[in-house]
């Protein structure tokens, strides 16, 4: 199956019938108008030799990518993944790689896109999505080049992924020693760091580089790490963007959240929707948005636990505010009467 879809005058591509690449001829692949594709996915197959050696061909020949997709594939053998890796390597114009529902049981997973990361001349970012890292070292010899700053990287996702302390002291060292980064995202991570995580999120504070955030749907809940973040956020001078929707936090350690990111300057949009903020917490918000520091000016707040007594505590934060220009309230506890507080 070929699946072409127009976006913003760049086609991209998801093949699951990998088949087609094995010919004798693998740039006959090209008959089929591909040559218009920049965004290839390689999913839900098992990847033959033939086909690995064929496609690894095409796209060290033609230049045509500028991202590419591993997506739930199975290799005849894992040395093929390294072959095929090397082919992005070699690319003059992929500056994605993403990588999602594969199981890093041997060290070649991670010492090839680690290669990867250190050789390429073009690679920006690096999503991992879903990924298993049973092999101990895999995690760490992927991105021990972004650790010693060998790469280009400039965008890190790690999403869906068990975090144990390995994983979160490697995320350490990325954000201690790495200054080009400036986007990381880790939705859906599951954290079973024994702490580690919430020391990693100390690490976002005044010498952080970071402008843009991702902490959706964190499992279990961001209780626990959550009130140090906040201190770590108020020291924050780069971080422009943090989203940290659809988390469930416990009213207490996120109003101290609130209280800790009283003197950030830089935030400019937060997005907290579905985080069980309700109106005890509503207050802690308001005197956030009240401070003279605060600079957000898009807020969401949307799918929560407001009420018109939330949104009075709010509406009052507002009237010494003078930089939010965008209130998503939707999906919250609200009643008409409630709205004539920004009467």
């Amino acid at each position: 199956m070929v699946k072409a879809i127009e976006v913003d005058n760049l086609k991209a591509l998801e093949h699951n019938d990998t088949e087609a690449f094995a010919n004798d001829n693998p740039l006959k692949f090209e008959e089929t108008g591909v040559n218009s594709i920049v965004n290839l996915i390689i999913a839900e197959t098992r990847m033959t030799k033939r086909t690995m050696h064929s496609l690894s061909f095409w796209i060290r020949k033609k230049h045509l990518l500028h991202s590419f997709g591993i997506n739930k594939v199975k290799f005849e053998d894992k040395t093929d993944f390294k072959i095929l890796i090397e082919a992005v390597t070699l690319s003059k114009k992929i500056s994605k790689l993403s990588i999602c529902c594969m199981n890093f049981d041997t060290q070649i997973f991670g010492d090839s896109i680690g290669e990867c990361l250190k050789s390429s001349s073009s690679l920006l970012e690096l999503e991992i999505d879903k990924v298993s890292f049973d092999h101990p070292r895999s995690f760490y010899d992927m991105f021990s080049p972004v650790i010693h700053k060998h790469s280009r990287l400039n965008t890190l996702k790690v999403k869906g992924v068990l975090f144990t302390t390995l994983e979160v002291r490697v995320l350490q060292l990325i954000i201690m020693n790495n200054k080009l980064i400036h986007t990381m995202d880790f939705s859906e991570c599951i954290d079973d760091s024994k702490q580690e995580f919430s020391m990693f999120l100390c690490k976002f504070g005044q010498l952080c580089t970071v402008r843009y955030l991702t902490l959706d749907d964190m499992k279990p809940d961001m209780t626990n790490c959550i009130e140090d973040f906040g201190e770590a956020m108020g020291r924050n001078k780069k971080l422009e963007v943090l989203s940290m929707q659809n988390n469930k936090i416990k009213s207490l350690e996120y109003t101290r959240f609130w209280i800790n990111m009283c003197g950030n300057s830089y935030l400019k949009k937060l997005n907290v929707s579905k985080t069980e903020l309700n109106d005890k917490v509503c207050f802690a918000l308001s005197d956030f948005l009240r401070d003279e520091h605060c600079r957000v000016r898009e807020l969401d707040i949307s799918k929560n636990q407001i009420t018109d007594i939330g949104l009075k505590s709010i509406a009052f934060g507002l009237m010494g505010n003078n930089s939010v220009k965008n209130l998503n309230l939707e999906g919250n506890h609200i009643k008409s009467e409630g709205l004539l507080h920004f009467a």
